[in-house]
């Protein structure tokens, strides 16, 4: 079942699963976003050294789980403070509008919604860059093959 959303909750993290439902982890977000990097052959830190390389950039990087489905998750509150955590996945949102002045409505592919403590324009900014990354890593592979 995919992830959603991945958030800080009071003993590890809570995310949402396409299928509307919450599943509790006992482990923070970092943890767990390492461990599906890991599952890749990789980790966390180096998906985010990586990205800051190749796209001259640090702040708030964007985590590359699988370079073959594209799986990334970008964090749009704090990527360092596991008590104010939340990830969200690029390839599974559809649409987002803004519906107050720092809330904005994010609509998943599978149907299901979130409603994400920050404004659309750092929202946009965050999914502009996972675009970003993703065209830079097609078009450096198509130049090798």
């Amino acid at each position: 079942m995919k992830i959603l959303l991945i958030k800080s909750g009071e003993k590890g993290s809570s995310c949402l699963l396409e299928d509307g439902s919450y599943a509790a982890y006992d482990k923070n977000p970092m943890k767990l976003i390492n461990d599906l990097c890991l599952l890749h052959g990789s980790t966390m830190q180096g998906r985010k050294d990586a990205y800051s390389i190749l796209m001259n950039r640090k702040r708030k990087a964007p985590v590359l789980i699988s370079e073959h489905s594209f799986e990334m998750f970008f964090p749009v509150l704090s990527s360092t403070d596991t008590k104010e955590m939340l990830w969200l996945s690029y390839a599974e949102i559809w649409m987002f509008k803004q519906i107050e002045e720092h809330v904005t409505k994010v609509y998943f592919i599978s149907g299901c919604e979130a409603d994400v403590p920050v404004s659309r324009r750092t929202l946009k900014y965050q999914i502009d860059k996972c675009k970003e990354y993703q065209e830079y890593l097609l078009d450096k592979e198509k130049a090798v093959f």
